[in-house]
């Protein structure tokens, strides 16, 4: 993952009649031109959409989208060469935890957090005038930062030049009208070391 994650920007495929889904689109943008060149064919990426678009119409538990992400990692992070599930993590209060994925390669190490699609982001009413982050989404995201705090404070123990990050995967992107989605995609990059994406 580049360093600000900006992996998630811009149009992938280029096909006007293909309705996308965000998380498509986003793990895929930018790098479908690097995964090219190392001779990736095309026809691999359309069946991962396919396959993904399809699991969206089902009702696949955690482990079933942690299992589609583990299988098809090289296709949707091909810039990380190594990907541990569900890796033992002693956090900074001495508990046992298991994060769901380390993606790593030679400068960085991305910690990914899974979620379901139909978990809920926004709130629907407002505090003074602002829709903000659910309960459930805020607690995932002090979850990873006590991940970050502890894994930061293990892999600085054999090199201080890894670049840590960590990425939530969680829910669809439902917001209903503008002052919504605008607080939204505040709420989103209030984090400086945690992205948020979104399944649509």
């Amino acid at each position: 993952m580049l360093t600000e994650l900006a992996l998630y920007n811009h149009t992938i495929l280029k096909n006007e009649e293909a309705k996308l889904s965000r998380l498509t689109q986003e793990l895929l943008d930018k790098t479908i031109n690097n995964v090219i060149d190392k001779g990736v064919q095309r026809q691999q990426y359309d069946f991962l959409i396919s396959e993904f678009e399809n699991n969206l119409s089902k009702t696949l538990s955690e482990k079933e989208w942690q299992n589609f992400i583990y299988e098809n990692f090289r296709l949707l992070f091909p810039e990380f060469i190594k990907i541990d599930k569900e890796k033992k993590l002693t956090t900074i209060d001495q508990d046992t935890k298991y994060i769901d994925f380390i993606l790593q390669n030679d400068t960085t190490e991305l910690l990914l957090e899974i979620k379901l699609p139909n978990a809920k982001i926004m709130s629907d009413s407002k505090d003074r005038n602002n829709h903000y982050l659910v309960s459930g989404v805020t607690k995932a995201i002090l979850q990873l930062q006590r991940y970050i705090s502890s894994y930061r404070a293990e892999i600085f123990k054999t090199s201080k030049e890894k670049y840590l990050k960590a990425l939530l995967l969680i829910g669809e992107d439902k917001n209903t009208d503008i002052k919504q989605n605008n607080d939204w995609n505040l709420a989103r990059n209030m984090y400086k070391d945690i992205d948020i994406i979104t399944y649509t």
